[in-house]
C-alpha cells in the first residue's frame, strides 16, 4: 500500500477492503470453500470511541524492538491457523533464505541466513530497525492477511507489507519478496522520523502540530484537521495518509461508506485485538543524576523521556525539603543532553532538567523528583527517588558517617562492644535479655557508668556471639539483670564459668529492677530520670542521656503519682532532681507533683512524639558533641546496646523513624557542632536514605 522507499509520500489503497475484512485476496482466484479467518480473532476488544486520530499508537509500543522473541512469535502464528490448507504454505510454516544487510542511519545489521522463519524474520528485523514485532504482524495482517490466510498466494508474500505498491501505479518488483518487504517497511517506518545522518524530507505530518488528513484517496471526501501527538502515529500516515472517517469507525469490524479508508483503522483495532490498548506504555524513564549544595543555590539535574510520545517534552515535579521549609516545583525537562538523544535517537536531545533553590544555612538539603507522565500516557508518573546534601559548618560539610551493624541484635551488641572496649580486661560487662527491652534499658545507663559494655542474651541460652565476645572482654566482673525469667540460672551458670565475680541485679518486676540497678550503680546519684515502663521509645532516648550524667533510668507505670516503692527509692536516695521524659499521656502530671512533694524537682522533657521528644532530651542534655549515634525507634535492641556506648562517651543517641531523619535531629547535629555520626543497625533497621540525612 505505499510508494517505494524514498522521499515521497507513501500511499495507502482503499481496493484492498475485502483483504482487510474477510481475508480474501482481490484479483486472487479462491478454492470453492473457503472460509477466511476472521481479521482480529475471536476476541472483539476495539472499541470505536477510544480511536484517537492524533495518537493511534504510543512511541513506546510502536518502536520497541524486542517486543516479542521468536518463540512468542512462532506461538502467536501457531495460534492464529490451526492448519493450511492442501497446496498452501502459512506464515507459520514459511521460511525463506535472507541477504545480509549493513546498517544505516535506520537500522542495525542484518545477517543473513538460510531458510529462516517468518517468525525469526520478523523478529530480527524488528531487532534491527527498532520496530516493535506486534507492529509487523499488524502489518502484515493490515496489509496482506498473511497472519490468518490459510491459503495465503505467492502474491501475497511478495507484496507481503504493500511496501512501494502505491494506489496509482504497478507495485516496485525491485521490492518483491517477503524478506524485502518487512525489512523495507521497517526501515521506512524509521527512515519518517528523519534520523541524524539523513535529510529532513518527511515533514507534511508534523509532530505536535495540526494537520489536515484526508479520509480518502477520493480528494471530495474531504479531511478534518488532527493534532498529531508522536512519532509513531506520524509514520502510520505517512505509510497510510488517511484517517477513517465516521462510517468506517461505525462499523469497526466491516465497511463504511465511498468515502472510507481502512488502513489505519485496521492497524488499529488489529493490534487492539490482539495485544491490548495501543496507547499502553510505561512510566517515564529518565536519571536524577545530582544534587548538589553551592555557595548560594541548592541545584538538582536530570532528565527524563516519556516513552509514549519519545519526543515530546516531559516535566518533572521537584519536592524541595530544606532549612526554609518544604516547596514544590515543576520544571520542563527540554535541556539539551547530546548524550541522552544518541542513546535514543528517536527521543532527541532535548530531555535535561535542572532547577535551583536558595542556599539557606547548615543542615539538611533534600529533593525527590518525580517524572510527570504526558495526559496520553496511562502508565502514570515515575518516582526517580531523592536525594539529599548535608552541610554542616563544624565539620565543614557533611559529617563522616559510620554504621556498627550485626547479622541480628545480640550480634549487633557484639560489634557495638567491640567498638566501644577493643582492648580485653573491661571493669564489667553487663548481660540482659535481647527479647524484652525494659531491663536492659535500665541496664544500659549503669554499664555505662560503670565503663563495660552491655550485651544481649536469649532468656534461656547465651548466643554464641555474646559468649565469644564476654570471654574476649575478659571482665573483672559480669552483672546479670533481670530475674530467671529474663535470663535462667543455665545462662547464669555458663558466665560464672567464664568469671566467677558474678551477681544478679533483679526485682520482682521490671519497675523494681530498675530501682535496684540504681541503687547499684548510681548510689550517690542526686538526679534520676523517670520514664515510662510500658513502651520503650521514651525511655531509650533517656538512657543515653543519663549515663552521660551518671543518673539512672527508673521505670514507671506512669498511671499517677509515684507509687510508694518509687517514692521511697527518691527519698531514700535522697534525689533532689527529677527529669521526666515523656508527655502527660505517657506519665500523668500528678507524678510531676508527687515527686515535688517529697524534695525531688521535676522537669518535663517531652515532645509530640517519640522523635521530636529523642530531640528534645539530647538537645537538653549535650550542648555540644563531637559525635552522635542513631538508631531505630521503631523497635529497641539497636538502641539498648547504642545508649551504652553513647552514654560511655558522653554522646547523645537519637532515635529515628527507619527511612528518614527527623529535621529537628539534623538541626541538633548542627547545633552540637558534631563531626561524627554512626548509625547502629543494618539497613534494614536503618534505611540507606536515613544515612543519607534525608529529612522528614
Amino acid at each position: 500500500m505505499t510508494v517505494r522507499g524514498s522521499v515521497r509520500p507513501l500511499v495507502a489503497a482503499v481496493a484492498v477492503l475485502a483483504v482487510l475484512v474477510t481475508g480474501v485476496i482481490v484479483g486472487a482466484a479462491a478454492p470453492a470453500p473457503a472460509t477466511a479467518a476472521p481479521v482480529g480473532g475471536p476476541v472483539k476488544a476495539a472499541v470505536a470511541s477510544s480511536f484517537d486520530p492524533g495518537y493511534i499508537i504510543s512511541d513506546y509500543n510502536f518502536y520497541a524492538g524486542q517486543a516479542l522473541s521468536v518463540s512468542t512469535i512462532q506461538t502467536f502464528l501457531n495460534s492464529k491457523v490451526s492448519s493450511c490448507r492442501a497446496g498452501y504454505t502459512c506464515l507459520k510454516d514459511y521460511a525463506v533464505s535472507t541477504t545480509s544487510r549493513a546498517g544505516d542511519a535506520m537500522c542495525g545489521p542484518y545477517t543473513g541466513a538460510a531458510n529462516e522463519t517468518a517468525a525469526t524474520i520478523v523478529y530480527k528485523v524488528g531487532v534491527a530497525c527498532g520496530i516493535s514485532q506486534k507492529v509487523l504482524l499488524v502489518l502484515l495482517e493490515k496489509e496482506q492477511s498473511l497472519v490468518t490466510d490459510d491459503w495465503p498466494t505467492t502474491g501475497q508474500y511478495m507484496k507481503a507489507t504493500g511496501y512501494a505498491c502505491p494506489d496509482t501505479s504497478a507495485c516496485d518488483t525491485q521490492y518483491y519478496g517477503f524478506y524485502n518487504q518487512v525489512y523495507m517497511a521497517a526501515w521506512q517506518y524509521k527512515r519518517y522520523g528523519n534520523p541524524p545522518g539523513t535529510s529532513n524530507a518527511f515533514t507534511w505530518f508534523p509532530v505536535g502540530q495540526t494537520t489536515a488528513v484526508r479520509y480518502s484517496p477520493d480528494a471530495t471526501c474531504g479531511s478534518s484537521p488532527v493534532f498529531i501527538r508522536n512519532a509513531a502515529t506520524a509514520a502510520l500516515y505517512y505509510y497510510t495518509p488517511y484517517q477513517p472517517n465516521a462510517a468506517a469507525l461505525a462499523n469497526l469490524y466491516g465497511t463504511g461508506d465511498a468515502c472510507s479508508a481502512y488502513g489505519n483503522r485496521n492497524f488499529w483495532r488489529l493490534y487492539t485485538d490482539w495485544f491490548g490498548p495501543t496507547n499502553a506504555s510505561v512510566p517515564p524513564i529518565g536519571n536524577y543524576e545530582s544534587a548538589a549544595l553551592g555557595s548560594t543555590t541548592f541545584t538538582v539535574a536530570g532528565w527524563a523521556i516519556d516513552q509514549s510520545v519519545m519526543n515530546a517534552v516531559a516535566s518533572v515535579q521537584i519536592t524541595w525539603n530544606t532549612p526554609a521549609g518544604v516547596s514544590t516545583t515543576t520544571v520542563a525537562a527540554n535541556g539539551t543532553r547530546p548524550d541522552v538523544g544518541n542513546a535514543y535517537p528517536s527521543a532527541g536531545a532535548a530531555h535535561g532538567f535542572s532547577a535551583s533553590v536558595p542556599r539557606s544555612g547548615d543542615g539538611q538539603y533534600s529533593a525527590c523528583v518525580t517524572a510527570l507522565a504526558l495526559p496520553q500516557n496511562p502508565a502514570g508518573n515515575a518516582d526517580f527517588g531523592c536525594r539529599t546534601v548535608f552541610f554542616s559548618t563544624a565539620a565543614g560539610g557533611t559529617p563522616a558517617t559510620s554504621r556498627l551493624q550485626g547479622s541480628d541484635r545480640f550480634t549487633t551488641s557484639t560489634v557495638i562492644s567491640q567498638a566501644a572496649y577493643p582492648t580485653p580486661g573491661v571493669p564489667v560487662v553487663y548481660i540482659a535479655s535481647g527479647i524484652d527491652f525494659p531491663d536492659a534499658i535500665s541496664a544500659a545507663p549503669a554499664a555505662a557508668a560503670q565503663k563495660g559494655p552491655l550485651l544481649l542474651s536469649m532468656p534461656g541460652g547465651l548466643p554464641a556471639a555474646t559468649l565469644a565476645e564476654v570471654k574476649r572482654l575478659a571482665p573483672k566482673k559480669i552483672v546479670v539483670v533481670g530475674g530467671t525469667s529474663s535470663i535462667t540460672d543455665g545462662v547464669y551458670a555458663t558466665l560464672a564459668g567464664i568469671q566467677p565475680n558474678i551477681v544478679r541485679v533483679a526485682g520482682g518486676d521490671r519497675f523494681e529492677t530498675s530501682r535496684a540497678l540504681a541503687a547499684y550503680a548510681f548510689p550517690a546519684a542526686k538526679g534520676a530520670y523517670f520514664a515510662s515502663g510500658l513502651a520503650f521509645p521514651d525511655a531509650l532516648s533517656a538512657a543515653s542521656a543519663a549515663a552521660a550524667t551518671n543518673q539512672p533510668v527508673i521505670l514507671v507505670t506512669g498511671y499517677g503519682a509515684a507509687d510508694a516503692p518509687t517514692s521511697s527509692y527518691v527519698t531514700t536516695a535522697k534525689l533532689t532532681s527529677a527529669t521526666i521524659v515523656g508527655g502527660v499521656n505517657a506519665i500523668a502530671p500528678a507524678f510531676d507533683t508527687s515527686l515535688q512533694a517529697i524534695g525531688a524537682a521535676p522537669t518535663r522533657v517531652g515532645g509530640g512524639d517519640r522523635y521530636d521528644t529523642s530531640h528534645i532530651v539530647n538537645s537538653r542534655a549535650f550542648p555540644t558533641a563531637s559525635t552522635v549515634y542513631i538508631a531505630s525507634g521503631i523497635d529497641f535492641p539497636d538502641a539498648l546496646s547504642g545508649s551504652t556506648i553513647a552514654g560511655g562517651t558522653k554522646s547523645p543517641l537519637f532515635i529515628t523513624p527507619g527511612w528518614c531523619l527527623p529535621r529537628a535531629i539534623g538541626n541538633d547535629i548542627v547545633t552540637m557542632r558534631s563531626t561524627k555520626v554512626v548509625f547502629i543497625g543494618g539497613t534494614t533497621a536503618l534505611a540507606p536514605d536515613v544515612a543519607a540525612f534525608k529529612p522528614c
